[in-house]
């Protein structure tokens, strides 16, 4: 992407798939000053672009939405988030497979339905926890997305129906590009580097 510099998990990380926890720490620490060194040079040289008014405006409508609807208990933001995570850590969690990811693409739909055009807040920071319960519900329903793609197990990701690692197939990362319409998924090869002779 464009003018977005990142460093640490976000980017995938050197570590792989199956990534140790913690690792990322030391990894932001030696790329994030890469990543910042990069994005200083790079501000110095890049002119000043104007704000998209009409972006903004379509923020700031979404925002006053939220504030303007009703306290409900299906549009409780921390009920939400808390419904999410069970859904994942349930059924999208440690171990995954067809049957499982179905269940949890199914409860999401419902939430996404059911919860999350009654979702409110009225104070500052209750609107920034609605936000966060509607991008938790997002990234929730990629993830389950790009699971049910990788038929095959790699790293953190177990499908007990495909239990086995298939470089033949599946050396590739999945891809999810929004579109007008929804999200598109593809996939596109990994292109492995020789760090060292």
């Amino acid at each position: 992407m464009p003018e977005l510099f990142a460093a640490g998990e976000v980017t995938g990380g050197i570590h792989g798939a199956n990534r140790v926890g913690g690792n990322a720490l030391t990894e932001c620490i030696v790329y994030g000053a890469t990543a910042g060194q990069y994005a200083a040079e790079h501000a110095k040289t890049t002119p000043k672009k104007q704000v998209d008014k009409a972006w903004v405006e379509q923020r700031l409508e979404r925002i006053n939405e939220i504030e303007r609807r009703e306290p409900s208990n299906l549009g409780n933001p921390k009920l939400v988030k808390s419904r999410i995570k069970k859904i994942m850590w349930k059924k999208a969690g440690i171990i995954r497979s067809q049957q499982s990811l179905a269940a949890a693409q199914a409860e999401l739909t419902q939430l996404g339905d059911e919860n999350l055009p009654k979702i409110y807040g009225k104070k500052p920071y209750e609107v920034r926890e609605a936000l966060e319960a509607i991008n938790l519900f997002i990234v929730a329903s990629l993830v389950v997305k790009a699971a049910f793609v990788r038929k095959e197990s790699r790293g953190a990701h177990y499908r007990a129906d495909y239990p086995d690692q298939d470089d033949k197939k599946w050396l590739k990362h999945v891809v999810l590009t929004k579109k007008t319409e929804g999200t598109e998924v593809h996939t596109c090869p990994v292109i492995l580097i020789k760090l060292f002779p």
